[in-house]
């Protein structure tokens, strides 16, 4: 996606994802994430080898790592941006939660900044991000939202538009459910399914279907959009609070931050939210409506964090 994107104005470095732990059964979790944690260092410790042996042969002035933590030098200026600076367990289990934010918290040496792409009330990420006790508060910039779209003034003229992705299975099984209850389907609606290998565009009786979208023609959807159906993934949420549309979320299963987004939103009155097992299509469009959504600037995010970093 990024080199359909950004073509040759980047290089590209392959460097192995992080283990994750995402189950739909809480017991199933803990067990993944106790098991995942020795790979996970490892990984980061790799990525951090890697990283000084880019710098040995080669210039950098500046080191911006989107999530990971092995992504820095002490020799050059790094930041980190997340929205993550803990992370949420099944059933919020403190002691858990305290010890994630600790082990953020750690890297801070490494950073010479945490970038959460948020305000400092924290309307977008709650508690992912705020309320800390390990991590001190000047080594965190919010910044306000990231997003790749702009506000324009146009006719909503898509009734619906179904955003589908994730990891498999469970994006296969959330686009068989779409699938199964297109009668309720509201005049004029699009669906993406988030396929960046190929682009084919598709018709499902009411709705226009398309495998993967531009960022042009994303940005023109999502503008003439009057209510969005997605996952609650923090990008995701970024882009409807900038656009200032209404959504409705079904969180994947087993992604805890996920979830706890969805559960924060809902408590809001900003964005409703149903599990993925009791997802009606009829219901979640009739509930949306009672939901205000966010409208916030993110015009001058990037030039705030360019700023920071010099």
């Amino acid at each position: 996606m990024l080199k359909n994107e950004l073509g040759d104005l980047a290089s590209y470095r392959d460097i192995i994802s992080y283990p994750t732990p995402y189950s739909g059964a809480k017991a199933a979790f803990y067990m993944k994430f106790a098991f995942n944690i020795p790979s996970m260092l490892k990984t980061i410790k790799k990525e951090h080898e890697i990283v000084e042996r880019m710098l040995s042969r080669e210039k950098y002035h500046r080191i911006i790592s989107d999530n990971r933590y092995g992504i820095y030098s002490k020799s050059v200026p790094s930041y980190l941006i997340t929205h993550q600076l803990r992370f949420m367990a099944p059933k919020r289990i403190r002691f858990i939660e305290n010890r994630t934010e600790r082990f953020v918290s750690s890297k801070k040496d490494g950073f010479d900044r945490f970038i959460v792409p948020d305000d400092e009330e924290g309307t977008l990420s709650g508690e992912l991000s705020h309320e800390l006790r390990h991590i001190p508060r000047k080594k965190i910039f919010y910044s306000g939202p990231l997003s790749d779209f702009s506000r324009k003034e146009t006719e909503e003229d898509i009734g619906l538009l179904v955003s589908i992705s994730g990891p498999e299975p469970q994006r296969t099984i959330f686009e068989r459910m779409i699938m199964n209850q297109q009668e309720h389907f509201p005049e004029n609606t699009v669906i993406t399914l988030g396929k960046s290998e190929d682009f084919r565009k598709e018709r499902w009786k009411r709705a226009r279907v398309y495998t993967y979208l531009s960022k042009a023609d994303r940005e023109d959807i999502m503008n003439r959009s009057r209510l969005v159906l997605s996952r609650s993934g923090y990008s995701t949420i970024m882009d409807l609070a900038v656009l200032g549309k209404k959504a409705m979320f079904v969180p994947t299963p087993g992604q805890t931050e996920q979830e706890y987004l969805s559960e924060y939103h809902m408590e809001k009155g900003t964005y409703f939210s149903i599990g993925q097992k009791e997802f009606s299509l009829e219901t979640a469009l009739e509930r949306a409506k009672e939901y205000r959504g966010i409208r916030m600037d993110g015009d001058r995010s990037v030039e705030r964090i360019l700023n920071l970093v010099g």
